[in-house]
């Protein structure tokens, strides 16, 4: 599965679209404002921008881009039809972490029933910005499309 990311016209006039492909990727809630969707309440993104590793990160209203880490412990097992069984894991929180990130971070979601494209630009840790990844120049959006 894919999903266009965006689409650009190509020299002879045809049109041309980026896809992100499945992967890893790591969960994000954004606490700050979002333009055509305001602060958003419940929504989970996902972003490819950071560590790829399932974390959870937060873009907290004081515009800082937080990581919750925590750990799993195995609290036994679970029968998942009879005769098989699996582990099972609860969470330990370990706290947060400030990530003091510096660059632009690509998430992505759904509310509304509308998939919404967002990149939000960190220098030094602060947020200054977070915009609508269409209204990006396509330059901008060729440079995230790297390593996708």
């Amino acid at each position: 599965m894919s999903m266009t990311a965006w689409t650009a016209k190509g020299t002879g006039g045809e049109t041309r679209a980026r896809t992100k492909k499945m992967g890893f990727f790591d969960y994000l809630t954004c606490e700050a404002e979002l333009p055509a969707l305001g602060r958003p309440v419940g929504v989970l993104f996902q972003t490819k921008s950071v560590f790829r590793t399932s974390a959870e990160l937060t873009i907290t209203q004081g515009g800082r881009l937080i990581e919750r880490r925590f750990r799993r412990e195995e609290c036994g097992t679970r029968e998942i039809r009879p005769g098989f069984t699996l582990p099972d894991y609860r969470r330990i929180p370990l706290g947060e972490r400030d990530l003091a990130f510096h660059g632009d971070v690509w998430f992505y979601g759904e509310a509304d029933g509308k998939t919404l494209e967002y990149v939000a630009r960190f220098t030094n840790g602060q947020l200054e910005w977070i915009r609508l990844h269409q209204e990006l120049p396509e330059l901008h959006r060729l440079l995230l499309d790297v390593g996708w």
